[in-house]
């Protein structure tokens, strides 16, 4: 019979044949380790490139906050007074000083009841409640078995009548009250609680009417030597763009002032945020321009003409021409106003320099 061959490589042509055929297949994995190699430099280009967008986008939110001449209407108000009266100006406001006399801040409505000696377990009657805010009336239903001071409490207050119910101890035999107070202030919200709908059956304790602990009423005040009532101690419309905030009355004829002031100190951040973002985008630029000759490699987005395009038009941008003629602005250049250029490429900002020139040229440097 036959017996099967049984072949060894290279022990009769003398060849190792199994070394071959290794060599073989590894110069047609070439391509492939390559194709390999190449994934992972482009995955590592678009990390790169992400990075980079998020610098871009940091310097675009920053060179926003600057980008229109209303950005630079920030404005801080000084009171002479912040225990009658400080305030705060938005973009829309003015440079300016406003004289503030205050009579009387405006007041929310307040009803309370008569002392009681439980709040959590006494039955006070089911029913209904009403409740009326500047004339509106509201009935808020309570349930039988539902009765106590905080039952009561929590089903005002719950209602949506623009009130608030809460529960005071005043530490008498029979310390708790309930009161009631409007959610707004002012004339036009004036408060009154009725409790005839209220049904008290045995020997449960009834509660009792409402008294008045304090009015609604608005507020009343001098604005330079005009008198003025708002319905709220936060007046916003008095004057453009600023808001003012009462918080005491001041003696007669003694009227404190509100300055309202150019905020260099948040403009100065803004410009400092924009020569940071700035910053970290050039540093990007450094670090992927950089050769290392130790390993012979450079940064992973070494040679991209995008990258390049991009540092030359930024540094254009920031680097304008001169105008000549009788029309040309005396500041025409950031350096003027204390951002200059450094060897890397990166900006510098002088806080003083940049003060002195929001100071002296404000409308120049907008």
């Amino acid at each position: 019979f036959d017996l099967p061959q049984i072949s060894f490589g290279g022990l009769a042509s003398g060849l190792d044949t199994n070394a071959i055929i290794s060599s073989l297949v590894s110069v047609e994995s070439i391509p492939i380790t390559l194709m390999k190699k190449g994934v992972s430099g482009y995955e590592s280009k678009v990390t790169q490139f992400d990075k980079f967008k998020t610098y871009l986008k940091a310097f675009q939110s920053a060179a926003q906050d600057l980008k229109d001449a209303s950005d630079f209407n920030v404005f801080s108000v000084a009171s002479s007074n912040e225990s009658i009266a400080t305030a705060t100006s938005s973009s829309s406001g003015s440079l300016g000083s406003y004289n503030l006399e205050v009579m009387k801040l405006a007041k929310a409505g307040q009803e309370i009841s008569e002392n009681l000696a439980d709040k959590n377990t006494t039955q006070h009657g089911s029913g209904i409640i009403t409740l009326s805010v500047g004339g509106e009336a509201k009935e808020v239903t309570i349930e039988e078995g539902s009765e106590t001071l905080a039952d009561i409490a929590a089903a005002v207050s719950s209602a949506d009548a623009g009130v608030t119910a809460s529960i005071i101890n005043d530490g008498s035999a029979s310390p708790y009250r309930l009161v009631v107070t409007s959610d707004d202030t002012g004339l036009a919200n004036a408060l009154s609680v009725d409790l005839s709908g209220l049904n008290v059956s045995g020997g449960d304790v009834a509660l009792a009417d409402f008294t008045t602990l304090q009015d609604a009423d608005d507020a009343s005040f001098k604005l330079m030597g005009l008198t003025m009532s708002r319905s709220s101690s936060t007046v916003t419309d008095a004057v453009e763009g600023l808001a003012i905030t009462l918080k005491g009355t001041t003696e007669l004829d003694t009227p404190i002032t509100l300055s309202v002031e150019r905020d260099t100190e948040s403009l100065t951040g803004k410009f400092q945020a924009y020569v940071d973002a700035y910053n970290d985008v050039n540093k990007f630029f450094n670090n992927q321009s950089k050769y290392n000759e130790t390993t012979e490699s450079g940064g992973v987005l070494t040679g991209e003409s995008l990258l390049r395009s991009m540092q030359t038009k930024l540094q254009m941008l920031l680097t304008p021409s001169w105008s000549t003629g009788a029309d040309a602005p005396e500041m025409q250049i950031l350096a003027q106003a204390g951002i200059t250029f450094e060897n890397d490429g990166s900006l510098k900002l002088d806080t003083g320099e940049l003060e002195s020139a929001l100071g002296s040229n404000f409308e120049d440097v907008v």
